[in-house]
This record gives structure tokens, sequence and C-alpha cells, in this order.
């Protein structure tokens, strides 16, 4: 993001983003959606290495319907370029739902204006399964179904399988 371009411009341009601000982006919402969620344990799923969110992954899509081994999502999350295609596309299915869109902007403006991330750290892989665990979030008294962006999701990552 340029010192001229404002955050809130931030979901229109989610494909423009440097690596260091989808990183940052990425982690408003993981914080965000950790934050909103009634479920136990979310927060942790924002934690976990690569190598288990892989296998989480995989289960995920397993019991989905669509067999894959763990280790072949673990390489797609390890590969840059795949990764930060998962990170924007998980990012949209956040940006639909407004009042958690207006959330993770502000958050993420608060993380740009702190400078405290590392450059080449883009965890979508978290995020991702974030999105696809959650089945709802609560802002406020208003509460958001997010299971709906969970068909979007993988399919997404099914197509980056090649399954």
């Amino acid at each position: 993001m340029t010192d001229t371009q404002p955050a809130d411009d931030v979901w229109s341009r989610l494909e423009e983003l440097s690596d260091d601000e989808l990183a940052t982006l990425v982690e408003a919402a993981q914080h965000v959606l950790a934050d909103l969620a009634d479920e136990p344990g979310t927060a942790m799923l924002a934690q976990m290495p690569v190598g288990h969110v892989g296998a989480a992954l995989a289960g995920t899509l397993r019991e989905a319907g669509t067999d894959v081994d763990p280790d072949e999502v673990t390489a797609l999350l390890r590969d840059g370029e795949r990764s930060r295609w998962l990170a924007v596309q998980a990012l949209r299915q956040i940006s639909a739902e407004p009042a958690i869109a207006e959330q993770v902007a502000a958050a993420y403006r608060a993380r740009r204006e702190m400078m405290a991330v590392d450059a080449g750290l883009v965890l979508a892989g978290s995020l991702l399964l974030l999105v696809l665990k959650l089945k709802r979030i609560k802002v406020g008294k208003l509460d958001i179904s997010f299971y709906e962006a969970r068909a979007s999701a993988l399919a997404q990552l099914r197509s980056l399988l090649g399954k």
C-alpha cells in the first residue's frame, strides 16, 4: 500500500497487494475471525504450523468427499505463488461479509500503522482453515452464517490440487 492509498481500499486491491501488505491483511483477518468465533479452539488454528494446517485442510477435504494426501496440501501451502492465491481467495470470502470486512480493514489499518510484520510471512493456510472451520460469527448483535463460504473455498483448494 502506498502512502496515498487508504487501507479501506484494500478489498478492491487484493491482487495488487505486496507480500507484506497481504501478510498483514491475512494476520488481521485471522485475529478478527478468531476473536469473533463462538467455537472453542478457533484461536489455535491461526497458530498451527504449516504441516498441521496441511493435515487439517486434507481432513476437511476428506470430510467434503475429496481424498487428498496431507503432504500434497502442505506442499501447496509452502508454494509461495499458490499460497498467495489461496490467501486472496480466502480474503475474498471474508470481504463478502461487510460487518466482518469492516473489522478486518480496521485491524489491517492498525497493523499497518505499527509496521511490525515480517515481510515474508504469508499465512494463507491458517486463514483458509479458519474460513473452512467457522460456522458462524457474531459481530455485535449481528449473527453471520460464515459457513456458506466453505463450498467456494473447498472448490478453490480442490482446483489448486487438481482434484
